[in-house]
């Protein structure tokens, strides 16, 4: 389901889209409204938000032409739910993003606001 940054929670697990590459991240910090405004529709935007992801670092070796060999490290995203060891903040801001596991949610509140609620007060 496609969600805005204001619909997240603490322990989300959402989908977004970077650079061709799809990284599942888990929401650490409630988002929240920061001081600037978007340039055209003067609505506020959320500050960057806090996740955790699956980073791991990876050592590519090769020998270049005149025999010496090389290496380059970098960072590869690991596409999972568990085991994340990698905290980061990202600017979600205007971005699709996919929830693909919504925490805090109990029927029991649904229940209770519904009862609370006049929307079946006609039925009986």
């Amino acid at each position: 389901m496609l969600v805005e940054v204001k619909d997240l929670n603490v322990g989300d697990e959402i989908l977004i889209s970077i650079n061709s590459q799809f990284r599942y991240l888990r929401v650490l910090k409630q988002p929240r409204v920061g001081k600037r405004l978007h340039w055209k529709t003067k609505q506020p935007l959320y500050t960057a938000v806090k996740c955790s992801t699956r980073m791991e670092n990876v050592n590519h070796t090769w020998t270049n032409h005149s025999g010496k060999q090389l290496v380059r490290t970098y960072r590869e995203y690991i596409f999972t739910d568990i085991d994340h060891n990698t905290e980061l903040t990202i600017d979600l801001n205007h971005r699709g993003i996919f929830l693909i596991r919504k925490t805090n949610f109990s029927f029991r509140s649904v229940k209770d606001h519904l009862s609370s609620s006049d929307l079946f007060s006609g039925l009986n």
